[in-house]
């Protein structure tokens, strides 16, 4: 693996990622562990990745999407095709894809959203929708913790006045 990745593009890489991606259960050391029996997979679609993509959004995605799920990933779709979606579309929005449960329909979407954007126009709709997206689902994540947070609290203040009488 360390051979065949061009040395700025690894550099980089190893720059973007935290100490603890080396540690023992860190995102690293588990994928490198995952592919150890997964030449083929290494040679073909990891290599390739590590090489056309950029570096940062590469150490996102380790850091944020299990070692299986990358790999269940990259066994469906061509590497110049995860590459256009990393490219093109809002990394944080890729990452939420990538982690949701249908598995099946996120390979087909990633590689099918891949195809789309090689026309530049679309490349661009598409990321401009997949920022709006992924602030509109941070947003709904917000405003649901503080409503989870609002009745933790009003639970909270009943079961003390309750405890008082």
């Amino acid at each position: 693996l360390v051979r065949d990745v061009e040395p700025a593009k690894l550099a980089a890489l190893v720059d973007s990622l935290e100490g603890g991606d080396f540690e023992p259960d860190g995102a690293v050391i588990s994928l490198l562990t995952k592919l150890g029996d997964e030449r083929g997979l290494t040679r073909d679609k990891v290599v390739p990745l590590l090489n056309l993509c950029d570096p940062p959004v590469v150490a996102l995605l380790m850091q944020n999407v299990s070692a299986s799920q990358l790999m269940a990933i990259l066994r469906r779709v061509e590497a110049e095709q995860v590459q256009r979606l990393l490219e093109h579309t809002n990394p944080e929005f890729i990452i939420r894809i990538f982690n949701g449960p249908l598995e099946a329909a996120i390979n087909t979407v990633a590689g099918s959203l891949a195809d789309a954007m090689r026309n530049p126009l679309a490349a661009k709709g598409v990321k401009q929708l997949t920022t709006a997206l992924n602030d509109g689902f941070a947003a709904a994540d917000k405003a649901v913790a503080e409503v989870q947070g609002a009745v933790r609290r009003a639970k909270e203040e009943r079961l003390g006045i309750a405890g008082e009488g």
